[in-house]
């Protein structure tokens, strides 16, 4: 009885940090969206790939003003915002190979024909314009897609190499880079992660100590909540990660409102008269449990809740099987 207590009491908790975590996600994505996050840091990231960390970014200005990159901005102008959409949040990479050269030919006299041209011509080309270059960022940029052109000729020893095998190898450098860049942008979207979390948990009073207290406390409702975090994982697990989280989306609507009134969640109205220190250390305590919890995203938790909820099926069917052989 005492395991099974526990037990439930963990699966309704968990359950109930997957529920913030969607919420979290949510207002995260929202805002994220709205003030454009993923588009700023992508132009960003290009600078530092084009342009050399140069703050006078030409090659970046001239790359967004590409036909090809221009039409990937489906915001364009926002009539609820005052200023344009900065620009796309993904760009693929053989697009961006393709609208580089085209700005090389545009801008730079890197003239040649992208399907038929050798690359060895190209190459000399490239290496004559990286030594007339006066700024520094625009030389190290031909030196790098000098590079890149060498690669792509050594690659192709048993016939010359085209200019679609150096597109190619400027599409790979592209991705490489983007690869880095999203571990930067995912790195900074956990501290944003952290802080949201701490204002979810405190704004709604979401303490992990006085909720575990109360689960734990009360066996109908940690019964009631744990019953219907098994359905909706059941429900869910068979979608795939991606289709199940859209599925637990509308897990919080399970939690009927005499459940959620029965957890120590919200305020109430004699809260700031409460002078007992010791409880205010705890209650700070319990948010920050909260907002670390809540921080780590539904995926997480809804892998966790999984395992944990097939341990105890596997559990119980192991004691079912005992009894009926006794």
């Amino acid at each position: 009885m005492q395991i099974s207590l526990i037990i439930n009491t963990i699966i309704s908790l968990l359950f109930i940090y997957l529920s913030f975590s969607l919420l979290l996600s949510t207002i995260q994505e929202y805002i994220s969206n709205l003030l454009e996050w993923r588009a700023i840091h992508l132009k960003e990231s290009i600078r530092q790939l084009v342009d050399d960390d140069n703050w006078d970014p030409q090659v970046t200005e001239k790359l967004y003003k590409s036909p090809l990159i221009q039409s990937l901005n489906q915001k364009g102008k926002r009539s609820f915002w005052p200023k344009d959409s900065i620009g796309p949040s993904y760009i693929d990479s053989d697009i961006f190979a393709i609208s580089l050269l085209q700005v090389l030919r545009q801008y730079h006299g890197l003239d040649f024909d992208q399907e038929n041209n050798f690359l060895k011509p190209i190459l000399e080309r490239l290496n004559s314009l990286k030594k007339r270059e006066k700024r520094q960022s625009l030389r190290r940029l031909f030196q790098t897609l000098e590079l890149l052109a060498e690669k792509a000729i050594l690659q192709k020893s048993d016939q010359p190499a085209k200019a679609a095998d150096w597109q190619q190898e400027i599409a790979d450098w592209f991705d490489r880079s983007m690869l880095r860049s999203s571990g930067v942008y995912k790195r900074n979207s956990i501290g944003f992660a952290l802080v949201l979390g701490m204002i979810i948990a405190v704004t709604v009073n979401v303490n992990s100590i006085a909720i575990f207290k109360s689960l734990y406390a009360d066996p109908a409702l940690n019964q009631a909540i744990s019953n219907t975090a098994i359905m909706q994982i059941k429900t869910c697990q068979e979608k795939g990660k991606d289709d199940a989280l859209s599925c637990l989306k509308t897990a919080d609507k399970q939690l009927n409102l005499a459940q959620l009134s029965r957890l120590p969640l919200g305020w109430k109205a004699d809260v700031w008269t409460e002078t007992n220190l010791s409880q205010w250390f705890t209650t700070l305590l319990g948010w920050i449990i909260s907002a670390i919890a809540i921080a780590q995203g539904a995926p997480f938790w809804f892998d966790l809740l999984n395992k944990v909820v097939n341990t105890r099926n596997a559990g119980e069917k192991t004691s079912s099987s005992q009894r009926e052989k006794s």
